[in-house]
């Protein structure tokens, strides 16, 4: 959310039902099955291999009828869903098998089934997981077998609700919001699981709709062109040269930038015999088809990279690079035809998988066994005929087998819209990298070329699976997670000064917006950082341009000329408080004009009706003056740039919905780009993403903080992390109104992974709502703690508030900055059972204070044993649990506790 409009309505946002913040919500798949046959990189039968379920007529289409006889049919989603999602689809259930039902449509997990609705007769019942026990929680009676309805399904993390109508769109049966216990992805089965007689049931018109931008894990469908192009490519013997690492990782690399084989250790890993591998390239102006690279001329094998795709027209220089722990892969992609191109390349690195691990996160991996493309990414962006962009959530991924692991990595300042996968099929089995490019001779660092960079490391302590990945990467680029801050607390805004003793609250990291001399002061003497603010991806103005609450953008653009041929002596009134007296209007509206994105005439924009509009902005500083940099460096970022008692920047909306993904086709724009253009699907030609244009700002204003010792905190949403992370200090995990937002553990592992050790904390203002009770409030304070995530919140004008605040900060406060001291380690060396528990791990292996932090993130209390690795040799024989103050004794490494639901223990292993 914009900060400029919770100063704007500061107290209506801060009362902003939970309700009111629905999500852009995307389709994520339309199933009509009126062309017959599957999709099988959709769907999986149901049983696994067993025969697809009949289509049979309905209306002008067709429908899929899942029988059994005995035992189940169906269909079962192949990809992984993470919350919420929203389904809908139709449901029939024929008269002659209306009995005995039991899983007619459900959502499993690795935990167990998250719900499921059955039809028995006349009825539809609604079965859920609360408290660890299954329960019928809903029924819809008086249903009519042969009848179709109309089923929609909202999911959201903790509950679920239902909702029937007729074909006619009449209503005819709704739940109300159904709780169900926290669990991880899973996938949705359509399916008919009877007894010992026939049974069946009818579906069709099957839509899933996920919030824009919402990641995925999941076994994805086998890129068929590119398994294709594999396959015809020339497999015979080579000559090869190898290319080392000194800790024992090996390539033998022939003339085509091709692998022929991987070695570890000198142990050559599996792989295929007939797979090739190298780099393969796609002109997304064409249906699906990749083209290999080969080398040019006669060449010997050499990491010195030479290559050609003669099909496509295009060249690939570079190199692939051994070092003391990484090999790493450079590439220059280039057009021969001299036309603007649009194209995704691929490398491919044959290993035979099958059986290893696949690390999606920090908490969940899965055994490589089906068939398909093992990948953790998001759609990013706008589609079109051939196709999407797919981001992988991670700038890392992970293979492992017991002590063996590989990983890929994306370094975070060479950013470019790239993913991994693991393809897995009968016949190709490799790793995957791909990158989107986009080439024009109007690049002029870089014209008619586009770079890209990723390396292959082993993982030491494979067996740790993801996590050991986590680590060699915070090893391998040291420099991105390098911690500038010297104190710890939470994010806060708008707090009264006069609040007695701040720190015990954690009042630390100060958003001043708008910016205020008293709050500095105060700052100053309690230990707090005082931040000024901008939103550098946008600019806000006044306008005129709206017809019945719509916007008209050539009258947008006509206003704006008309602004920018006034005198300097007309100034702005800028629509936020933020914005420095005295700026000339004329310059604000020219910087808009210079700075927008999009096409020409068609500027990418966020319409607040009646009278304003955020105008997505360019923030390269090369661009002609005035400029969206510009104004940052002359006017919003003076004081943090020269007044000592501010200690940094403050930048919000990092990821702001539609404005990161959004498409530049300005060519005055792609002139001085630092960062190559992207491929866009939509057109099928070069673009600029807006990301990028926000990168090249928001990395000047980090060089300019940090060469004066300053440091730059940001407001953050999943998952710009991969891009901007390095860049940032202090990083918000994300700002709400409800204590949902933003606190499911997949989300805060995600920030923490891509924070390594530095500070986070939410902008959450439930915490200060009388209205919420204060066990909520604990209880979200709970599921931060094992992240270290503080408990940040705005509106702290009100001293009642924060005074009832207190008590729980007064707790929490000291918990926080001890584990924030002792510093979070990705490979725990702790487990604890049963499975869905949170476990994190901070402090070293030996010497100086060791924590571990375990999680129960149910509804169901839990009896939890915990288990720790050898390596903590010196850990007490008596472990107290800080927050509880309980004393648990321990033996064997071992120790034994009750959590409550919801609850979070710390248990101090070292003092």
């Amino acid at each position: 959310m914009c900060r400029r409009l919770f100063t704007a309505l500061a107290l209506a946002l801060v009362l902003w039902p939970a309700s009111a913040q629905t999500p852009d919500w995307r389709t994520a798949l339309h199933e009509t099955f009126d062309a017959g046959g599957l999709d099988t990189s959709v769907w999986s039968t149901l049983p696994v291999g067993g025969a697809a379920p009949i289509f049979e007529p309905r209306g002008a289409g067709r429908a899929i009828h899942a029988r059994a006889q005995p035992g189940n049919a169906g269909l079962e989603l192949r990809q992984a869903l993470s919350q919420p999602y929203r389904l809908a689809f139709d449901f029939r259930q024929p008269a002659e098998e209306a009995g005995g039902y039991r899983l007619v449509v459900s959502h499993a997990r690795a935990e167990g089934t998250a719900w499921w609705f059955e039809f028995d007769r006349n009825a539809l019942a609604v079965w859920t997981t609360v408290a660890g026990s299954w329960a019928t929680r809903w029924s819809a009676e008086g249903l009519r077998p042969d009848t179709w309805y109309h089923v929609v399904v909202s999911d959201e993390p903790e509950r679920v609700r239902l909702a029937l109508t007729a074909e006619n769109g009449t209503p005819v049966a709704a739940s109300d919001w159904l709780a169900h216990d926290l669990g991880s992805a899973g996938h949705l089965s359509f399916r008919a699981d009877s007894g010992d007689t026939l049974r069946g049931a009818q579906f069709d018109e099957i839509d899933l709709a996920l919030p824009a931008g919402a990641a995925t894990r999941g076994t994805a469908g086998v890129d068929r062109a590119l398994e294709s192009a594999r396959e015809a490519a020339p497999t015979a013997a080579r000559a090869t040269c190898v290319v080392t690492t000194r800790d024992g990782l090996a390539l033998d690399l022939d003339a085509d930038g091709a692998a022929r084989a991987v070695r570890l250790d000198g142990q050559a890993l599996p792989r295929l015999a007939a797979e090739p591998g190298g780099f393969y390239a796609w002109d997304i102006t064409e249906a699906p088809r990749y083209e290999r690279f080969a080398s040019r001329g006669d060449r010997a094998p050499s990491p010195v990279l030479d290559l050609a795709c003669e099909a496509l027209g295009l060249t690939l220089r570079g190199s692939l690079e051994g070092g003391d722990d990484r090999l790493v892969v450079t590439g220059e992609l280039a057009d021969t035809r001299g036309v603007d191109r649009a194209v995704v390349v691929s490398w491919v690195l044959p290993i035979d998988a099958a059986g290893w691990q696949w690390g999606d996160d920090l908490n969940h991996a899965r055994a490589v066994a089906e068939e398909g493309r093992y990948q953790h990414a998001f759609g990013y962006g706008l589609s079109g005929a051939n196709g999407g962009h797919l981001m992988s959530v991670y700038p890392w991924s992970a293979l492992t087998r017991g002590r063996t692991g590989l990983m890929l990595a994306r370094p975070l300042d060479w950013p470019r819209l790239s993913s991994t996968d693991y393809d897995h099929s009968a016949r190709r089995r490799a790793l995957v990298v791909r990158f989107d490019l986009g080439l024009s001779a109007r690049t002029r660092r870089f014209p008619s070329r586009a770079s890209f960079r990723f390396v292959l490391s082993r993982v030491p302590e494979a067996d740790w699976g993801f996590r050991a990945a986590a680590q060699r990467y915070y090893d391998l680029y040291p420099q991105f997670f390098a911690r500038r801050v010297d104190r710890e607390g939470l994010w806060h805004l708008w707090v009264n000064p006069a609040v007695p003793q701040p720190e015990e609250l954690g009042l630390v990291f100060h958003e001043q917006e708008p910016f205020s001399e008293d709050r500095v002061a105060f700052d100053d003497v309690h230990g707090g950082l005082s931040f000024t603010y901008a939103e550098p991806s946008t600019l806000w103005q006044h306008t005129g341009a709206f017809d019945q609450g719509r916007l008209r953008l050539p009258d947008l653009l006509a206003d704006l000329l008309r602004r920018a041929a006034q005198p300097v002596t007309v100034l702005t009134d800028y629509p936020f408080s933020t914005q420095p007296v005295g700026l000339p209007d004329a310059e604000l509206a020219q910087a808009a004009l210079n700075s927008y994105i999009g096409g020409e005439g068609e500027p990418s924009v966020y319409a607040a009706p009646p009278d304003r509009v955020a105008v997505n902005c360019a923030g390269d500083p090369e661009l002609p003056r005035p400029s969206r940099a510009s104004l940052w460096f002359d006017h919003e970022g003076q004081r943090a740039l020269g007044d000592p008692r501010v200690d940094g920047a403050y930048l919000d909306s990092l990821c702001w919905g539609t404005f990161d993904t959004a498409e530049d086709a300005r060519a005055e724009h792609w002139a001085t780009a630092d960062i190559p253009l992207i491929a866009s699907f939509r057109t099928g030609a070069p673009a600029q993403l807006g990301a990028f244009s926000h990168y090249e700002l928001y990395t000047a204003i980090a060089d300019a903080m940090h060469q004066r010792g300053k440091l730059v905190q940001a407001n953050t949403f999943p998952f710009c992390h991969i891009f901007y992370a390095h860049l940032l200090d202090a990083i918000g995990v994300g700002e709400g109104g409800d204590l949902e937002s933003f606190h499911d553990a997949e989300r805060l592992s995600y920030c923490r992974a891509l924070a390594y050790r530095k500070p986070l904390s939410h902008m959450n203002y439930a915490y200060l709502l009388p209205e919420v009770s204060t066990a909520d409030k604990e209880r979200a304070i709970a599921r931060n703690l094992p992240y270290a995530v503080w408990p940040g919140t705005g509106n702290g004008a009100d001293l009642a508030r924060l005074e009832a605040f207190r008590p729980l900060m007064r707790r929490y406060a000291p918990l926080l900055r001890d584990l924030s001291a002792a510093g979070w380690e990705p490979v725990t060396l702790a487990k604890a059972t049963p499975g869905g528990l949170v476990c994190e791990r901070y402090g070293r292996e030996r010497g100086g204070p060791l924590y571990l932090v375990v999680h129960n993130p149910s509804a169901a209390p839990c009896r939890a044993r915990l288990t720790w690795d050898a390596r903590l040799t010196d850990v007490a024989s008596r472990l107290v649990d800080r927050v509880s103050g309980q004393a648990l004794p321990a033996a064997g490494r071992s120790a034994a506790l009750s959590l409550a639901p919801w609850q979070t223990a710390m248990l101090v292993l070292r003092r």
